[in-house]
C-alpha cells in the first residue's frame, strides 16, 4: 500500500493544499493521502488558529474525497514536534507500507537539517511539488546534494496553484470573501470563529522582528511563544494573549542604552535601581513600545511584558506564563532546564518559584546586582505556594 504524508500548519488548509494531494495521489498511484497538521514545529511561529481548528478545518476540507484522511498525531502531542517521531509513529501502527512525504520545493533548501534526516530517508520517499517562481535548476541542484543521505526524491510534473495562507488570513481578517482560495465549508468555519482576527497585527510584528532582531534573538522570541502558547493550553489562559505577549516581550531587547532610558522616563516607569542592571529595562521598555509601535492595548498583555524578567508581588496567570516561558523556550541550556520544563506543565506557580530561585542562584553566582524586585517577587511566590499547601 502506498501513503502519502502532506504535512503543514494549514492555517488554515486551502484549495492549494488539496490540488497538490490530488496531483501526487495521481502521478504516484498513491492509495491514500494523510493529511497531518503539525503541532509545535521547532523555531517556527506558533500557528494562529489552535490545533483543534485546524484539526477540525482539514477534516472539513477533505471529506469529499476517500483518497484522503486526517490525522490528530502532532496535533495533540505534547512537547516540540519532529517529522522522525512521527515516521516512527506511523511505522508503528502501519504494516507493509510504503511511504511518501509531499514537500514543496523551497523545503528541499532545508531538508537536510531536520532531526535525524539519515533515518527519516530509510523510513519515505520524497514527492517534491513545485509552486510558480520556483527555479527548476535550483531543485535540481538540491536533489543532487541530498543524495547523499540516500534520499529517494520524485518531482511532480505541474505546478500548484500559488495559494497563500497569508493572504487567506488577511482577507479573513478584513472580512473579505475567501471564495476559490478555500472550501467552501472552511470558510464558513474561519467566519464562524475569526480566528484570524488579529493576523495583521501579528503579521506585522513578526516582519517587524524578522528585521530588527538578531537571528539568535528572534530564535528566542519564537521560542518563548512556542512555550508561552503551550504553557496556556495547559493552564487555560487565553492563547492569543499568551502569543502576542510572548512575541513582544524582546522588543526593546536590542535597543541602545538611551533609547530605552527615554522609553521608561517618558512613561515613568524609570527605576533608580536600572542605573545597576540597564540590562533589566528592556521588559518596562518593551511595553511602551508595544503599545506606541503596534498599538496594542490589551493591559494584560502590556503588563505581562513589563514584569516578565523581574515578576511583581501580584503575578497573574498570562503575567506567570511569560516569566516561566521566556526561561524554558526550547533554546534554553542551563542546568536543571529539563526537570523545570517537566514542572512547568505539572504546577504553575512552584515552577515560577523554581525559575526566580535559579535567577537569583545564578545572579549571585555571577556576583552582578540582585534587583529587589526579583526578591520580592520569590518571596510572594514562596508565600501563595505554601498557602496552596
Amino acid at each position: 500500500m502506498k501513503i502519502a504524508i502532506l504535512g503543514g500548519t494549514f492555517d488554515p488548509i486551502h484549495n492549494g493544499h488539496l490540488h497538490i494531494a490530488k496531483l501526487a495521489a495521481d502521478a504516484f498511484a498513491i492509495d491514500k493521502v494523510l493529511f497531518i497538521p503539525t503541532g509545535h514545529p521547532p523555531h517556527k511561529a506558533c500557528p494562529f488558529a489552535n490545533g483543534r481548528h485546524r484539526l477540525h478545518m482539514t477534516q472539513l476540507a477533505i471529506e469529499s474525497d476517500p483518497r484522503f484522511a486526517v490525522s490528530d498525531l502532532e496535533v495533540f502531542r505534547d512537547g516540540t514536534t519532529y517529522t522522525i517521531d512521527t515516521l516512527r509513529a506511523l511505522h508503528e501502527d502501519f504494516h507493509q507500507v510504503h511511504w511518501h512525504y509531499i514537500i514543496g520545493a523551497d523545503t528541499l533548501a532545508v531538508l537536510d537539517s531536520w532531526r535525524e534526516f539519515d533515518q527519516v530517508c530509510k523510513m519515505c520517499s520524497f514527492i517534491v511539488a513545485l509552486r510558480p517562481g520556483n527555479k527548476i535548476r535550483e531543485v535540481e541542484l538540491n536533489i543532487a546534494r541530498l543524495m547523499k543521505y540516500g534520499a529517494d526524491i520524485h518531482v511532480l510534473d505541474a505546478f500548484g496553484p500559488d495559494i497563500s495562507s497569508t493572504t487567506i488570513r488577511s482577507r479573513a481578517a478584513q472580512g473579505e470573501s475567501l471564495a476559490g482560495m478555500v472550501p467552501e465549508k472552511v470558510a464558513d468555519y474561519i467566519d464562524q470563529y475569526h480566528f484570524y482576527q488579529n493576523a495583521l497585527l501579528r503579521d506585522a510584528i513578526l516582519n517587524w522582528l524578522r528585521q530588527n532582531l538578531s537571528l539568535k534573538r528572534y530564535r528566542h522570541v519564537l521560542g518563548v511563544e512556542h512555550s508561552a502558547v503551550s504553557l496556556a493550553m495547559r493552564y487555560g489562559a487565553d492563547e492569543n494573549q499568551a502569543s502576542l505577549a510572548a512575541l513582544l516581550h524582546d522588543c526593546a531587547k536590542e535597543f541602545d542604552f538611551q533609547t530605552l532610558c527615554d522609553l521608561v522616563k517618558r512613561a515613568g516607569l524609570d527605576d533608580p535601581d536600572f542605573a545597576f542592571a540597564p540590562h533589566l529595562m528592556h521588559a518596562p521598555a518593551g511595553s511602551i513600545f508595544a503599545r506606541e509601535q503596534f498599538g496594542v492595548t490589551d493591559e494584560a498583555i502590556l503588563h505581562a511584558i513589563c514584569v516578565h524578567t523581574l515578576g511583581c508581588d501580584q503575578m497573574s496567570l498570562l503575567d506567570k506564563i511569560l516569566f516561566l516561558a521566556d526561561v524554558i523556550e526550547p533554546s534554553r541550556c542551563f542546568e536543571g532546564v529539563e526537570k523545570l520544563r517537566e514542572a512547568a506543565f505539572h504546577n504553575l506557580n512552584q515552577s515560577c518559584l523554581m525559575a526566580a530561585r535559579g535567577t537569583m542562584i545564578e545572579t549571585l553566582r555571577q556576583n552582578s546586582f540582585l534587583h529587589p524586585q526579583t526578591l520580592r517577587t520569590y518571596n510572594h511566590l514562596l508565600i501563595h505556594d505554601q498557602e496552596e499547601r
